[in-house]
């Protein structure tokens, strides 16, 4: 009866070890199998974060890279973006001495959506200033068709555009916040 019980239990043991190395054998199948899976997303990732950072030096360097030199004022620009790209924007341009174009842009969304109608802006800002266009409403009037028919029903921005001189910054508000 002792023998019985010996093999018995030797059995059972064996079917028990046997099923742990199965059990052992699907786990590292699958472990390794969760590793290939995460090396493909870390490379897709680093390709992801590549196309990013080229984004966002390509957006940056969109922005004026000199302060502009104004009588009586000490101007900076810069541009904080909680991501990696944003939709905000800002130019200023030399209108005459006495006056100097500002612009302040911010196409509503996050991200590289937002970030997708930046450079349409910005085209369409040089390209008022370069016709002359030096009013603020005709540059306004302008930018709103061609954002109408350029962008998604979806999208829109909110702007300040306006003419800053020696005695006061007269602006044009499209749904900006107010400037300080």
């Amino acid at each position: 009866m002792k023998k019985t019980i010996k093999n018995t239990t030797k059995k059972k043991l064996n079917k028990e070890l046997k099923n742990i190395k199965k059990k052992f054998s699907n786990l590292e199948i699958e472990h390794n199998e969760l590793n290939k899976k995460y090396s493909l997303l870390k490379k897709r990732n680093n390709k992801r974060e590549f196309s990013l950072n080229i984004a966002r030096e390509s957006q940056v360097k969109m922005l004026p890279q000199t302060q502009p030199i104004f009588k009586g004022y000490e101007i900076y620009g810069a541009m904080n973006s909680n991501h990696e790209v944003s939709g905000d924007f800002y130019a200023f341009n030399k209108i005459s001495k006495t006056k100097l174009g500002v612009f302040l842009g911010d196409v509503a969304g996050k991200g590289l959506e937002a970030a997708l109608i930046t450079p349409y802006l910005k085209g369409s800002m040089d390209m008022a200033f370069g016709l002359g266009i030096k009013k603020s409403p005709k540059i306004l009037k302008q930018l709103n068709n061609g954002l109408y028919k350029n962008t998604l029903s979806n999208k829109f921005v909110t702007f300040i555009s306006g003419e800053l001189t020696q005695e006061q910054f007269k602006y044009i508000n499209a749904g900006h916040e107010t400037p300080i």
